[in-house]
């Protein structure tokens, strides 16, 4: 009888072990799969983040192609006025 009990126990305790490792194992996929989506998330709002910059730069760069176009067209309609004044004076 002692035999068997030892065996029993034995048997008892593997299980509780086993059932404590599963569930230890089943907590550390859990937080694995956490840490992935949070890795998502992160790569996602850093994406977000430099659009968002390059949308600021993309809006600098147009405005000073519009400065640059106009001082391009300015000096030619200030010329054009000084020609039409010495043609009629």
């Amino acid at each position: 009888m002692l035999v068997e009990n030892s065996v029993v126990k034995e048997g008892e305790r593997r299980t509780t072990h086993n059932v404590i490792e599963k569930r230890y194992r089943s907590s550390i996929n859990d937080k694995i799969v956490e840490l992935r989506d949070l890795s998502d998330v992160s790569s996602s709002l850093k994406a977000i983040d430099y659009i968002k910059y390059l949308q600021q730069v993309n809006h600098k760069l147009r405005q000073e192609n519009l400065r640059a176009v106009q001082t391009l067209i300015q000096p030619q309609s200030d010329s054009e006025v000084n020609v039409s004044k010495n043609d009629s004076g």
